[in-house]
């Protein structure tokens, strides 16, 4: 396994740059997204066998709405690939286990380097990510865990941007799991 000494800066000898992770709330993540926790919202409706959240989130997207299942393994925590969506946001909802995930904001149609975070995503709750976020897939702290993604029908097919990280900006990202 390689090992990588990370400089004041941020960045090792090979361009990684480690990322803190931060607490996910709506103020962190407001330039990269919607948060959906329906716990810190009162119920629309409750009562003895139920309660119901709804207007947690918007989505833009235009046509039919994707239901997807994705399942991340825990793996090598650099990132070295990121995607955006330029037309249309994507919701993602941990089901069964906390992850973290990696946002940066678009800086002339590449990710802006200077604006990259990690947020914990707790389980049960989820977020949306505005059109032109750069990501990648959670990264779970359990062995796997399972998401609901939500999309425009056909995104992977019509509009789906992927950046290789070392090719085109020189650099890695690497997730401090130190927390």
């Amino acid at each position: 396994m390689k090992h990588t000494r990370i400089l004041e800066r941020g960045f090792d000898k090979m361009g990684t740059r480690k990322i803190p992770v931060e607490k996910l709330n709506k103020e962190n993540f407001s330039n990269y997204g919607e948060i959906i926790d329906p716990f810190d919202e009162e119920p629309r409706i409750k009562e003895d066998v139920f309660t119901f959240w709804n207007d947690l989130g918007t989505m833009n997207i235009k046509g039919k709405l994707d239901f997807a299942y994705l399942n991340v393994i825990q793996r090598d925590n650099i990132y070295k690939t990121l995607e955006r969506h330029e037309d249309t946001s994507e919701a993602f909802i941990a089901i069964d286990h906390d992850c973290i995930i990696l946002v940066t904001l678009d800086k002339n149609s590449k990710p802006d380097l200077e604006t990259v975070k990690a947020f914990r995503l707790e389980a049960g709750k989820g977020f949306i990510v505005y059109p032109n976020t750069w990501h990648w897939l959670p990264y779970p702290l359990k062995d796997d865990a399972n998401l609901l993604l939500l999309s425009q029908k056909n995104t992977l097919d019509n509009d789906l941007e992927k950046v290789d990280l070392e090719k085109e900006l020189n650099t890695t990202l690497k997730i401090d799991l130190s927390f």
